[in-house]
């Protein structure tokens, strides 16, 4: 086997990897119906209940700076197995307390996988890491696509609480990772590890670009968050079956699974800026289309939507891995601690106002505060040099 075929080969094992974690971490929002039928959840409570979820990603810079010294690889192969076994086990949680402490632990194991797997990544590519990051992504857009399918057709055939089997399957794939994966070194080409003056001199001079990566993210993860986790609640709340809301759920993701295979691949070519911009600007658009029509046209602006909204997860990876040379396991650890608080926010600010104002207002919100993000956009640094990159 050729050099270049051994790369691919390992690229799509990590995307395979990416895969396996993310569709069993798909679980939650599709059943988040019968959660709050059974367990009398507020819309404020799943709110608190994803902050909880995603409260171990504020560790990602300490894991960053671990991954910076240590090869983490391990916890790219049994973070999915850990993901599968908490995931599957929600149909039995006996009350909110133990279904937190699922999330949780869930969370746990989410902070571990991705941020050294996408530096896997990195250390594979030495070219067209556009297209590295677009198969990762597409992975996991394509988990967070079958997964409500997945979940729902457990659900009919083995009932909610019957759903534990399902984690033999990730426990199994984390075995066939074990052997596939063993030998990648997530910091096998850092013949020092930094220190930690020369990763506070890392924050320092990427700082600027990380506080606009910050009001990018925070502000778009309004329409995303509101979508990926209470489109099922809110297609409920409007007259649909729970089976078509995680249909919708599943359509969303799917147009978000070609978003993501097209645009780091294109930002290659064109840019991360202008794929960034043109999304930032196009994304409230296709939301305010889809709360304010019936039918197949809504249908056509969900699609619309989540092409948009998830388009720009591997421009942002592929920006922040390509603005330095050194260092990939620590900025990509900022960058995905602000992934994560973004939706955090967004999930706790859009379940408590839905309470007060209810879903569809809060969508209509959701969608205006999104707006907010495009000026933003171009303050980005162009391909060649960023201005954030002090000489």
């Amino acid at each position: 086997m050729g050099l270049l075929q051994r790369k691919r080969k390992r690229i799509f094992t990590i995307a395979f990897s990416h895969y396996i974690h993310d569709v069993y971490s798909a679980f939650f929002a599709p059943t988040l119906p019968l959660l709050i039928e059974k367990l009398g959840l507020s819309y404020t409570s799943i709110g608190i209940l994803q902050v909880l979820q995603r409260s171990p990603s504020f560790l990602m810079p300490f894991i960053g700076i671990l991954a910076e010294r240590v090869a983490l690889r391990y916890f790219v192969i049994w973070s999915p197995a850990i993901t599968a076994i908490t995931m599957s086990l929600l149909g039995i949680a006996p009350n909110i307390w133990i279904l937190a402490l699922l999330l949780v632990i869930m969370g746990a194991g989410s902070a571990l996988y991705h941020v050294p797997a996408p530096v896997m990544l990195k250390q594979i590519t030495t070219h067209r890491i556009g297209f590295a990051t677009s198969m990762y992504m597409v992975a996991g857009e394509l988990a967070r696509t079958t997964g409500p399918l997945i979940i729902l057709g457990a659900i009919a055939l083995f009932t909610f609480e019957g759903t534990w089997l399902l984690m033999f399957i990730g426990i199994g794939a984390s075995i066939f990772l074990h052997y596939q994966l063993k030998s990648i070194m997530v910091s096998d080409k850092i013949k020092k590890a930094p220190t930690l003056s020369n990763l506070k001199n890392t924050f320092k001079t990427y700082s600027g670009l990380f506080t606009v990566l910050f009001f990018i993210i925070m502000f778009r993860a309004m329409i995303k968050t509101s979508l990926t986790t209470f489109l099922t609640v809110y297609l409920t709340e409007n007259g649909r079956t729970l089976l078509l809301a995680g249909i919708g759920l599943t359509i969303l993701q799917a147009a978000g699974a070609i978003g993501t295979l097209f645009s780091g691949t294109l930002s290659d070519f064109i840019g991360r800026k202008k794929i960034i911009i043109i999304t930032t600007i196009l994304a409230p658009i296709f939301m305010f289309g889809f709360i304010s029509t019936v039918g197949w046209i809504q249908t056509l602006f969900l699609v619309l939507t989540g092409f948009v909204v998830f388009a720009s997860g591997p421009v942002f990876m592929a920006l922040v891995l390509n603005v330095s040379k050194t260092n990939h396991a620590f900025l990509n650890s900022l960058n995905m601690t602000i992934n994560f608080a973004g939706g955090s926010v967004a999930a706790l600010f859009i379940g408590t106002l839905s309470d007060f104002t209810g879903i569809n207002n809060t969508y209509l919100y959701a969608t205006i505060l999104a707006t907010i993000a495009i000026p933003f956009t171009f303050y980005l640094p162009n391909e060649k040099r960023t201005t954030y990159d002090k000489k």
